[in-house]
């Protein structure tokens, strides 16, 4: 193990910075390049930053310069101890690029459906709301909204921004918290912004949500929580099923959907509504 004022660095990792190409001295970018000469996926090389995320520096993001077609890359927040890919390690969140899948704790199962990435793409990581013994963390995928996670850690000390490769060789940039100059602005999402799944369409002629697929369950869900200024919402369906008149359905949930989407029960953290009279063409939910 590396590790120096900046990092904790497990394995095959080397770190190198550049300057951003938008000039401005705050805007830091790292490179970093995990390159094993033998492709081994039970060796896990880590990288976190040894400051934690806080409420004034909330925010990373990844971009993937290189991604060898056997290599995997998990970019989450975890404790300094972890010793496993984020996402599956005891109190750790991590979005991994092989899956397109988003993992909390260490139960591989309580993951979130969202999208492979690999070279080009960016990864962010935005931490919304610091609980106190939960908080929520909004996920972003090329610059868009695509799941919200809650991190079951209670020690905001190891609110770590962490990265963990295995696999195949791969190098990324990343502009850490205390180098981000802007955070995105996330209190005025559009509808078109809207997390949804990766069979589910969004048309800006119509302004409407598209199942081409005809998938039963396709969530969507608003990037950003209800509140005094967001109190509600309302659902247009334009088109229903020939068969049974069966439609949208609307509900909460404290976080992104799972796959497969959860049914109803009061003793959960969401709830659904479904319709129980025949749905026509263009109902108000």
């Amino acid at each position: 193990m590396a590790t120096n004022t900046h990092y904790r660095i497990i394995g095959d990792i080397k770190v190198k910075n550049k300057a951003s190409t938008n000039g401005i001295s705050k805007e830091k970018k790292v490179d970093i390049s995990y390159d094993k000469k033998e492709t081994n996926f039970n060796d896990i090389a880590i990288i976190q930053r040894n400051q934690p995320l806080t409420s004034d520096a909330p925010y990373f993001v990844v971009e993937v310069l290189k991604c060898d077609p056997n290599a995997i890359i998990s970019v989450g927040i975890a404790s300094s101890d972890i010793d496993k890919h984020a996402g599956q390690y005891n109190n750790s969140l991590g979005y991994h690029n092989n899956t397109g899948r988003i993992y909390s704790s260490w139960k591989i199962h309580a993951n979130t459906l969202g999208v492979k990435y690999g070279k080009g793409n960016t990864v962010a990581m935005y931490v919304t709301y610091f609980g106190e013994h939960l908080s929520t963390v909004l996920i972003f995928y090329d610059n868009f909204p695509i799941a919200t996670r809650y991190h079951f850690e209670s020690n905001k000390n190891w609110y770590l921004p962490t990265i963990t490769f295995s696999g195949g060789s791969a190098i990324i940039s990343v502009l850490w918290p205390d180098a981000v100059q802007q955070l995105p602005s996330i209190a005025d999402m559009s509808v078109s912004q809207w997390i949804r799944g990766p069979l589910s369409r969004y048309n800006a002629h119509t302004g409407y949500f598209e199942n081409h697929a005809k998938v039963e369950d396709l969530p969507i869900q608003s990037p950003i929580p209800l509140s005094k200024s967001f109190c509600y919402f309302i659902v247009t369906q334009e088109e229903l099923s020939p068969t049974d008149g069966k439609g949208a359905s609307v509900g909460l949930a404290t976080y992104s959907p799972l796959k497969p989407t959860p049914t109803c029960s009061l003793m959960k953290d969401y709830y659904t509504w479904f319709s129980k009279t025949r749905s026509t063409y263009f109902n108000f939910l």
